[in-house]
């Protein structure tokens, strides 16, 4: 297992996961259905009166935050790193363990090849919500 099909495997979970998190049970009943679904944001520094966050499958689209996907969701709920040599240990089978994904199939020793593909992403996210912010 690369890490693009970690992602996709991991991201099966993404509602299970950011359910327990969800603030109302209007949008805790939402997260059941299937295909996209409007809710009330979860991050913790929201508070949402109306549904604006619009939930997927394996990822969700917060107008303030942009795309979050489990990693993260990780980062943002619990302060899971999303780079560096613990990204692997503290987010990657931190969410596994609690979620009850099979990770036996995936080769540990690409650790340290995804932190560094996680370090980039979240670098270039990063740079790219400051410029946006400075553009508003």
């Amino acid at each position: 297992m690369d890490f693009n099909e970690l992602k996709k495997e991991m991201g099966k979970y993404f509602r299970l996961y950011i359910s327990e998190f969800v603030k109302s049970p209007q949008d805790e009943e939402k997260l059941k259905l299937e295909g996209k679904q409007l809710i009330r944001c979860f991050l913790p520094d929201h508070e949402d009166k109306n549904p604006s966050m619009t939930v997927f499958e394996d990822r969700a689209y917060c107008f303030k935050d942009g795309t979050i996907d489990i990693f993260r969701a990780a980062h943002l709920l619990e302060g899971k790193p999303l780079n560096g040599k613990d990204f692997m240990s503290e987010n990657v089978f931190y969410l596994a363990d609690k979620l009850n994904i099979d990770l036996s199939s995936f080769n540990k020793d690409m650790s340290e090849e995804i932190a560094e593909k996680m370090r980039l992403r979240y670098f270039f996210w990063a740079f790219y919500v400051y410029i946006r912010q400075g553009l508003e």
